[in-house]
């Protein structure tokens, strides 16, 4: 087994621009320099409390340079990095700790009872803990470790983690380099939580190219990340869903892109309306990348440029170093047109998953990843999701693609977003509801009437509701889960 670690390339970088800016956040600044500085003495820190090569440590701290530095001194020390939620109760890290076999947690103050982990505290701040510490570059192990864990639960299911080793997570480096940041290079302004895989990994390949990035406030509004853009000249972001709605509400009526500078503006964590994805490109920026992946096997397929126009409702075409097939639930290989299962073979697949077996995703099988979702192979080449597996409804014996009745609803004028869901009734047949937020002044009796007229009868939901907004984790995916519980047994 190759013993590359990725804090090799980052020490790179330090030694031949140790003044150059790697990570700011409103109240600190990084260069490369000080951050294998920090990242050193932070390992160091970790040695004396017991950390040792090969232990899982799990990073809960609020402020995302921080959490950045421990996992640069988890490779140091030779351990393998966590992302957690930092707002998680000392209950639910003792179940994390057991679940994902995590030896440490890295928390502000010490929270752990006997015997559920290793709290290593930092205190309010981790520079001012770590200050005593030798300068002297602890060297890591000759033995070769996993580089991170990234919990997955998608939408609905108990969460898995995902491991990478340090090879898998430099191609995942290179991947995004060449089909998320496209000709973008420079200053990354960035909002989305550590903790989730596109957070970390997209911070994480920032900091392999030698670019500088700035990390917002996760709770950062769509103004204030727009001032951001503007004022520091950014020329790469990352959003998820909810962002990119609100910088539309920002842009609307625009004929020129509100951020000229971008060469990158990236979209992922959900699925967007090609309405929405035809306005980001016009209203925001030309350089618009609405990247389809999975926590799994990395970034799939890409849409950006005038294929937005043409394929709006896609997800791109696949990434030319990988394979992308469809099949039915039973493997077999289905003809362009027809859809089904996504299969995936490419250089990025995870190195090996902790948790409960999944029967519909996060598996390998033969060489092909399966992430679970459901798609369609278009004579062009382009890949459109109609779904997720577990979400696959059958009614009547009719298989029913919730994302494909989504994309035909979102283009009615009276609907912003909608979401279609499978319930059981009584006798435990399954039905079709459908959430769907609107335009002002639309009402159920009219809004009725128009999806019934779009879809035919076996897609035709037996149930709608209008709601204000739909539910979302904080990457931006719709939680359907929490519509499913909003039902009753039998809804009229």
């Amino acid at each position: 087994m190759s013993n590359f670690n990725l804090i090799d390339s980052i020490m790179g970088i330090a030694a031949s621009a140790p003044d150059r800016e790697a990570i700011a956040t409103p109240s600190s600044s990084f260069t490369y320099a000080e951050l294998v500085r920090s990242a050193n003495r932070t390992a160091r820190h970790l040695g004396r409390h017991g950390v040792v090569p090969g232990d899982r440590v799990a990073i809960a701290l609020p402020k995302p340079d921080q959490a950045l530095i421990v996992l640069l001194a988890t490779w140091l020390v030779g351990a393998t990095g966590m992302m957690v939620d930092f707002r998680a109760r000392r209950q639910e890290k003792a179940a994390l700790a057991q679940s994902f076999n995590v030896r440490a947690i890295v928390e502000p103050r010490a929270s752990a009872r006997d015997g559920e982990y290793l709290s290593v505290a930092t205190g309010d701040s981790l520079l001012d803990t770590v200050m005593a510490e030798s300068d002297d570059i602890l060297f890591r192990p000759a033995e070769a470790h996993p580089a991170f864990i990234i919990r997955s639960s998608g939408t609905t299911g108990t969460p898995v983690g995902v491991v990478f080793n340090h090879e898998t997570a430099m191609r995942l480096h290179w991947t995004y380099s060449q089909y998320y940041l496209g000709s973008g290079r420079g200053l990354m302004v960035h909002a989305v939580p550590l903790f989730y895989a596109g957070g970390i990994m997209r911070n994480i390949s920032q900091i392999l190219d030698g670019s500088p990035t700035y990390i917002m406030p996760p709770i950062s509004s769509a103004e204030e990340i727009a001032d951001e853009f503007l004022s520091r000249k950014a020329r790469q972001t990352f959003v998820v869903p909810p962002q990119l709605f609100g910088l539309l509400e920002l842009s609307s009526g625009r004929t020129e892109p509100m951020f000229p500078n971008l060469t990158a503006l990236g979209g992922a964590g959900g699925t967007f309306p090609a309405e929405t994805i035809v306005r980001a490109y016009r209203e925001l920026s030309r350089e618009v990348r609405i990247s389809y992946g999975s926590s799994y096997c990395g970034i799939v397929s890409s849409l950006y440029g005038e294929d937005i126009l043409q394929k709006p409702e896609s997800v791109g075409r696949p990434n030319r170093h990988g394979l992308v097939r469809i099949t039915d639930m039973e493997g077999n290989e289905l003809p362009r047109g027809e859809p089904g299962l996504i299969g995936v073979r490419n250089p990025t697949i995870a190195d090996g998953i902790i948790g409960e077996r999944r029967e519909l995703s996060d598996r390998l099988i033969d060489g092909w990843a399966i992430p679970g979702d459901l798609g369609v192979l278009d004579e062009e080449g382009f890949l459109t999701l109609t779904g997720r597996a577990s979400d696959m409804i059958v009614r009547k014996g009719v298989n029913i693609f919730p994302r494909e009745i989504e994309s035909t609803l979102e283009r009615l004028d009276a609907i912003m977003e909608a979401a279609a869901v499978g319930f059981r009734d009584e006798e435990q047949a399954e039905r079709l509801a459908l959430f769907v937020t609107v335009k002002p002044g639309v009402t159920l009796e009219t809004l009725s009437g128009q999806v019934h007229a779009s879809l035919v009868a076996d897609k035709r939901p037996d149930v709608i509701h209008i709601v204000a907004s739909l539910p979302r984790n904080d990457a931006g995916k719709v939680l359907k889960r929490v519509l499913v519980e909003t039902l009753s047994p039998v809804e009229s």
